[in-house]
């Protein structure tokens, strides 16, 4: 594994423009409501890096790994999932995203985070903060390219 891309999927994958109004039977986001044209922007962005991906969203929460698999295939990612962050309660998602690399050895690996939040854990230099009402955009994906090319020299926030 050379590249990791920390994937939140609301604000990312989706637009808070088209988030349904919440019932007391469902949750906030569907499968359903994530935006192809964002897919095939993070596969644009795999295609280049060959970067696997982790998941950081929420979603993690309410979706074991087999099941973020099969919801994102469905919706036409091409990349592969090899993990979620861990769980920490109170915990900002960068550090989440530190514990990861820790416990998986990766922590020289090139990464990036895609995220509508505002970055955390002193994390900036990876972060790739989506505008939540347009989700992942072209832009946004030049920007982790070269966030994933900077020679391991070259990376700030360790």
């Amino acid at each position: 594994m050379d590249a990791i891309i920390f994937l939140d999927i609301d604000g990312v994958l989706n637009r808070l423009t088209d988030a349904p109004a919440p019932t007391a039977s469902s949750e906030l986001w569907t499968p359903e409501d994530i935006d192809p044209v964002a897919v095939q922007s993070l596969n644009g962005l795999i295609r280049r890096t060959t970067a696997r991906i982790v998941i950081s969203s929420s979603w993690r929460l309410h979706h074991s790994v087999p099941e973020l698999v099969s919801l994102l295939d469905g919706r036409g990612l091409s990349g592969e999932i090899v993990g979620v962050t861990p769980r920490m309660s109170g915990e900002p998602r960068g550090v989440e995203i530190r514990t990861w690399l820790a416990a998986n050895a990766r922590s020289e690996a090139a990464f990036v985070v895609l995220d509508d939040e505002a970055p955390s854990a002193g994390l900036h230099s990876h972060w790739v903060r989506t505008d939540p009402a347009v989700g992942l955009s072209e832009d946004d994906i030049d920007t982790a390219v070269t966030i994933l090319s900077l020679p391991s020299s070259h990376r700030a926030d360790r």
